[in-house]
């Protein structure tokens, strides 16, 4: 666009500068093949083309005295396009044209030129910089991509940490609490319960039961304490790339796309489907690789699990296993479905709900 503009304001110099008293047809044809050459190797922008063009130009002057009135738009070009070497041409066509014209008119056209020449220099400068500056941009703001993203995956690698680090000490808090609280409620009951025994006094014998039934009803609530830091210490992720690792029947890849936190019904879930999936491919079928899916929408949980196998047995389409999936899901008002096409598939999609927010 600047390049537009400069020769455009050239031309307009030569126009209201050069242009003579008694405009004759020579000027307006000159003036339309300046036109006509200045436009096409802005548009054209090929070094050969200006290279073929130009020097016609500059060969026909001498012999069309009104071309010399637009020297500076061909001095642009030149100096864009760097086809120094026809500079030569523009020297001689200036001493042919100091013995045929007025003088002031050759200084106008060389004062034209000179701008031209440095109005290129001034937009070529001014092109370079603003180019260094956009790639200089460009770098940073592919620098601060790559921070932003390291830093990403250094927080996603922080939060994962500390998650399996919460998990551990739930898994401990767990085994001490049944190795330790449980054993020790265990010998308290058994005691209370030989004292009633061994007990002959109507007197003790209420007290005696209450503190059986309170013993009792703390071993339950320690029991169920327990499972559920056993439960929510499960790592969905550690769970079914052990279960992918140890699967040697065939080639199997995991793609597992989960936060880091997942709803206790829907971890249990997909760790049983998945075993359930893998133990009937053994048995029913002969694929020769196998690949599943774990992945989070924005409005429900998906799992697809898929081998290039085929059945071996009608039956296992019907078996016990995929009716339990079936009711597994059912309960979540999940969506489970079963595929023959091209092996063996699973299809499994489970919307979120409140109440699985509730539990992470």
């Amino acid at each position: 666009m600047r390049q537009f503009l400069n020769k455009s304001f050239l031309i307009l110099y030569s126009l209201l500068l050069l242009c003579p008293t008694n405009t004759d047809r020579s000027f307006v044809v000159g003036f339309f093949l300046a036109v006509f050459t200045a436009m096409t190797t802005f548009f054209f922008t090929s070094r050969r083309y200006a290279c073929s063009v130009l020097p016609i130009f500059l060969v026909a002057a001498p012999f069309y005295p009104a071309l010399f009135l637009f020297f500076p738009v061909i001095c642009y070009d030149l100096c864009l396009y760097r086809i120094l070497p026809l500079f030569f041409l523009v020297v001689a066509d200036f001493l042919f044209l100091i013995t045929s014209s007025a003088t002031d008119q050759i200084l106008y056209i060389l004062f034209g030129c000179i701008t031209a020449i440095l109005l290129e220099k001034h937009t070529s400068d001014y092109d370079q910089l603003k180019e260094h500056y956009i790639h200089t941009i460009d770098d940073q703001t592919e620098k601060n991509m790559l921070l932003s993203q390291k830093h990403e995956a250094l927080l996603q690698k922080q939060d994962s940490e500390i998650y399996t680090a919460t998990l551990q000490e739930r898994n401990r808090i767990a085994r001490e609490i049944h190795d330790n609280v449980g054993h020790m409620l265990s010998r308290a009951i058994l005691l209370s319960g030989a004292i009633r025994t061994i007990n002959k006094e109507e007197s003790l014998q209420e007290p005696l039961r209450q503190l059986t039934d309170t013993l009792s009803l703390a071993m339950d609530n320690i029991r169920t304490s327990v499972h559920d830091l056993h439960d929510d210490s499960v790592n969905l992720k550690e769970v079914t790339e052990e279960l992918t690792s140890s699967f040697t029947f065939c080639p199997i890849t995991l793609e597992y796309d989960m936060p880091i936190t997942v709803p206790r019904t829907i971890k249990y879930a997909f760790l049983s489907i998945t075993k359930e999936a893998l133990s009937n491919i053994i048995k029913h079928s002969n694929a020769t690789a196998v690949s599943i899916l774990m992945r989070e929408h924005p409005a429900l949980w998906q799992l697809v699990i898929q081998d290039n196998g085929t059945l071996q047995s009608p039956s296992a389409t019907e078996g016990i296993g995929l009716e339990n999936m079936k009711e597994r899901i059912r309960k979540l008002n999940g969506t489970i479905t079963f595929s023959c096409e091209n092996g063996f598939s699973i299809f499994i999609a489970i919307p979120k709900n409140k109440k699985e927010e509730s539990d992470l």
